[in-house]
């Protein structure tokens, strides 16, 4: 199967007729993440049709630029700058790492990330040692990764079958369709974390607004002096007799990553 065949399922019908689908995916992690930077539980996402519709429309046009990038950039291009092809493929991933290690600055994301940016490093600086008898710095990276293409082979690996079957391309979309789904979510935490405006109840003012669901309203007990949220969660029926005002009272904290932080 040529690069050509393997391209020909990734169209602008396959985009159109799937847009709608990772429009709601990219809606829902958004709103995990949103909730979760709260500890609310993920039965309490909500997911509105002129959000999805509002993604969807913007996936539809991402992808698309992206496919007519991917149709127009030459086969043979990566060979030419294995360096920065490599730095390019896995830059999704680690600036996702590095958004999410900023966030939540535990111990287990500084691991994570520091893992990370040790393992690139690795697999830049081996080259170096194990390609001695080439004499450029991008000689001697072809000469390694051709080997690990050739170990992976033997060895019948998933993601080399995966490339051989469906391309580089392809797979290289899908991989980072998944990527930018992680990079949603983490901007629903984002958003939580310096949203500052939220619908407080006026006999009440240390109960506020987190979410809607249905016709429910889901609120919060807050400390204002620590700017904490929860651990409790209040759901309300809207009614008239139900009063809100706006109130600045972000950003907030939320009493779940207190205790992440403190349990390391």
């Amino acid at each position: 199967m040529d690069e050509q065949n393997k391209k020909s399922w990734l169209t602008e019908g396959v985009v159109i007729a799937t847009a709608p689908l990772i429009g709601y995916l990219m809606t829902y992690s958004f709103q995990w993440g949103y909730v979760s930077y709260f500890g609310m539980p993920i039965e309490f996402i909500s997911v509105d049709l002129s959000q999805v519709i509002r993604t969807t429309i913007g996936v539809m046009l991402s992808f698309l630029f992206l496919l007519s990038l991917y149709e127009h950039v030459p086969a043979d291009t990566a060979k030419k700058n294995i360096l920065y092809y490599r730095l390019l493929t896995v830059a999704p991933l680690y600036i996702y790492l590095g958004i999410y290690f900023f966030i939540h600055k535990t111990p287990f994301a500084t691991g994570l990330f520091v893992g990370a940016i040790i393992a690139l490093s690795l697999s830049l600086i081996v080259p170096i040692f194990t390609e001695k008898n080439k004499k450029s710095y991008k000689e001697k990276l072809e000469a390694y990764e051709e080997k690990v293409k050739l170990k992976k082979k033997s060895q019948g690996a998933l993601s080399f079958k995966l490339y051989e079957r469906f391309g580089d391309v392809n797979v290289g979309l899908i991989v980072n369709l998944i990527i930018i789904l992680f990079f949603v979510e983490v901007s629903g935490e984002i958003y939580a974390s310096n949203k500052k405006s939220f619908l407080v109840l006026t006999n009440n003012p240390n109960k506020i607004v987190l979410n809607t669901y249905n016709d429910k309203v889901i609120c919060a007990s807050l400390d204002r002096q620590t700017k904490i949220v929860g651990p409790s969660f209040t759901i309300y029926e809207l009614s008239p007799l139900l009063e809100f005002t706006i109130d600045k009272v972000g950003p907030l904290k939320s009493y779940s990553l207190k205790q992440d932080s403190t349990s390391w």
